[in-house]
């Protein structure tokens, strides 16, 4: 089951996996009470089988937030921990179990919280309020890139340029690592520009850090290390007055 509370661009997203449907129901009910209060953006996934989560994080899907009972049946909770840590580094891991024991060993691991289950509700509000705080504070001038079914986190500041390649997004870094991703430009555009403003668009294939170009000539830029690209006829103007712009207020 799913649903997304004050949907929208730039949700946070929160799986909750638990085999006890009360259990699920409950955290939900939590969720949707702080979510709304908060006026915050997010989409909440429900799993009630350790299997189906790990699936679904294996073909790519990322969370932010992850609620999850490691006493289930079927699998070693504490090797499902593992292997998402593997595929997942910066999600946040909140255990909900009725094992206390399992308190000392989920902080070994990297947990976030542990809640105990029949008292969820005292210390729900503070969990997540400092789970999103950490996870503002993690993101901020980061963007985060699914590529190979891992997450990569990279500094805004590293990526030079981004062109279109096929169904494929490539980043371009300061130190020339190329970075593919499966997403459409414009929209690596858009979550760029929710993070940094520093970057634009200069063609319909290609974006740019503003903070690299070192110099425009007609329909062409000059980027650190002789890096030339080209600009867009439609795109002049506005190239051209947002760098004039930029240079200006550093002068």
């Amino acid at each position: 089951m799913n649903y997304i509370i004050q949907g929208g661009i730039g949700m946070y997203k929160i799986a909750i996996c638990d085999d006890c449907r009360e259990a699920l129901r409950e955290i939900e009910k939590l969720l949707r009470r702080y979510i709304e209060k908060n006026k915050i953006r997010a989409v909440v996934e429900a799993y009630q089988s350790q299997m189906q989560l790990l699936t679904e994080l294996e073909s790519g899907r990322y969370y932010d937030i992850i609620f999850m009972d490691i006493k289930m049946p079927g699998m070693n909770g504490l090797e499902v921990l593992k292997r998402i840590r593997e595929m997942n580094s910066d999600s946040l891991f909140i255990i909900i179990s009725s094992y206390h024991q399992y308190a000392v060993v989920g902080y070994e691991l990297d947990v976030f919280r542990y809640l105990v289950k029949g008292d969820l509700e005292a210390g729900f509000d503070h969990c997540m309020e400092a789970a999103l705080k950490k996870i503002n504070s993690d993101n901020q001038k980061h963007y985060f890139i699914t590529s190979a079914r891992k997450r990569i986190k990279i500094p805004c500041k590293d990526i030079m340029y981004c062109h279109k390649e096929s169904k494929m997004s490539v980043f371009v870094t300061n130190s020339g690592e190329l970075i593919r991703e499966r997403r459409a430009l414009q929209e690596v555009y858009e979550g760029l520009q929710r993070i940094d403003d520093s970057f634009i668009m200069v063609e319909r294939s290609y974006l740019v850090n503003i903070h690299y170009i070192e110099t425009m000539r007609q329909n062409e830029l000059l980027l650190e290390n002789n890096i030339i690209l080209p600009v867009g006829r439609t795109y002049v103007d506005d190239v051209r007055k947002t760098l004039t712009d930029f240079w200006r207020k550093r002068i």
